[in-house]
């Protein structure tokens, strides 16, 4: 059985990936879950140290598929990586840093901190992904690594986001592109 604790973080992140952070309050949560809003506030105190703790979650659990993915070839982690943002897609969500990145000015700091983070881990991720790949020659780029991977990461971002406008396979065809572009060709 899932705690009470767990299924209010499962919650707000189901509702910040699709709705957004300031769309949602501890009343939405209670009433989705069937427990009162005290019930809520037992586990956070407020809707800050709620969102705090889901980021970290993320950040954690990034961290944690990096280092578990580690011994994959730099194609096998990039098609890994490319599962976090194609499971968001399925769902038609964005992720939590598209998500989050265009509230950033109007969440507390204390967010901001851990969002930054969060960023900071999958861009540096991604990044050895980039550099290993080319060192194998199984990608060619021109760009800096960290260049590629900003790049890499802001159109799978778009992606989602104008997927849930276009209603198409947009963002299939924006993730073939970067592969295809990535892949060296003999």
């Amino acid at each position: 059985m899932i705690s009470t604790k767990d299924q209010i973080l499962q919650l707000a992140d189901e509702l910040i990936l699709n709705k957004g952070f300031n769309a949602f309050s501890f009343a939405d949560i209670s009433e989705r879950l069937g427990i009162k809003k005290a019930s809520v506030h037992y586990h956070f105190a407020s809707k800050e140290q709620l969102g705090v703790s889901l980021v970290k979650y993320h950040t954690d659990k990034t961290k944690l598929l990096f280092d578990q993915k580690s011994d994959l070839s730099a194609i096998g982690r990039l098609l890994t990586f490319f599962e976090i943002y194609e499971q968001r897609h399925q769902l038609s969500q964005v992720c939590l840093v598209g998500s989050l990145g265009t509230d950033f000015y109007t969440i507390p700091d204390s967010m901001q901190a851990e969002l930054k983070e969060l960023s900071n881990v999958i861009l540096n991720g991604l990044t050895d992904i980039l550099i290993d790949g080319k060192r194998e020659n199984t990608f060619r780029f021109a760009d800096q690594p960290r260049t590629k991977a900003l790049m890499i990461i802001t159109n799978l971002l778009g992606g989602l986001q104008l997927s849930r406008l276009t209603g198409t396979d947009d963002f299939e065809t924006i993730k073939r592109s970067i592969l295809d572009n990535l892949l060296y060709k003999q």
